[in-house]
């Protein structure tokens, strides 16, 4: 994932910066890379940070013990 400066953040438009995410995160098992957006507003005297992301991960059943994979969705 690449660094988000501050100054340019400031410069450009609505003062928001939109960056694409697909990439694995250490320590998070997941079978597809985790892709969407990820957007960072400045708000003054803050960042806003939003996302819009989806994944697959493979989960075990607690009752039958059983592994299915599950698509993972932030809104």
């Amino acid at each position: 994932m690449e660094a988000i400066y501050i100054p340019r953040l400031l410069k450009a438009a609505n003062q928001t910066q939109t960056l694409t995410v697909e990439e694995f995160l250490p320590n998070f098992a997941t079978l597809t890379p985790i892709r969407g957006d990820l957007k960072v507003t400045h708000g003054g005297s803050f960042l806003e940070v939003s996302t819009q992301v989806e994944t697959i991960v493979n989960l075990t059943c607690d009752r039958c013990l059983q592994r299915y994979n599950h698509r993972l969705r932030s809104r």
